[in-house]
């Protein structure tokens, strides 16, 4: 009984939530008779094809000259070191493969003559498996950086 009173209520009350109001009437907006940009307007020409040189020669300054000169090549080293990096890293896994065995598991059946003859064998072999390094973000992060310095040259 009180259960279907409380059940009873609350549809009432979830149906008087649903009540928004009076209907909505979207108001007039005035409309332009014409826009200030008619006159003399034009289209644009970017231009973003043309080599523009050096973004920093506008400020006509030699120590900013100086300093992207150092950059620039500080920027060739980073890329140089994240490849020794990652071919060292590559070298150090392939290196440790052999110190972590792993076991593979196979099975394979012959049969000779007749079905009295019958016999099945099993099999099992080793093979390396490389480790990941303590930390495989560093790993990430260095491949995403290289992978995107080169495809900005």
């Amino acid at each position: 009984m009180i259960r279907n009173a409380l059940l009873a209520g609350s549809i009432t009350l979830a149906l008087a939530a649903c009540a928004v109001g009076p209907d909505y009437k979207r108001p007039t907006a005035p409309e332009s008779k014409g826009f200030k940009e008619l006159q003399g307007w034009k289209q644009s020409q970017p231009k973003d094809d043309t080599d523009r040189g050096p973004w920093w020669a506008i400020y006509a300054d030699p120590e900013l000259d100086t300093l992207e000169k150092q950059i620039d090549i500080s920027n060739q080293n980073i890329q140089a070191a994240a490849a020794a990096y990652l071919q060292a890293s590559a070298l150090a896994n392939e290196a440790g493969a052999a110190l972590f065995p792993s076991v593979s598991l196979g099975l394979s059946g012959t049969r000779q003559g007749g079905a009295a003859n019958a016999t099945t064998g099993l099999g099992t072999g080793t093979t390396g498996t490389a480790p990941r390094n303590s930390d495989p973000r560093l790993d990430e992060e260095v491949r995403d950086r290289l992978l995107e310095s080169r495809s900005q040259q």
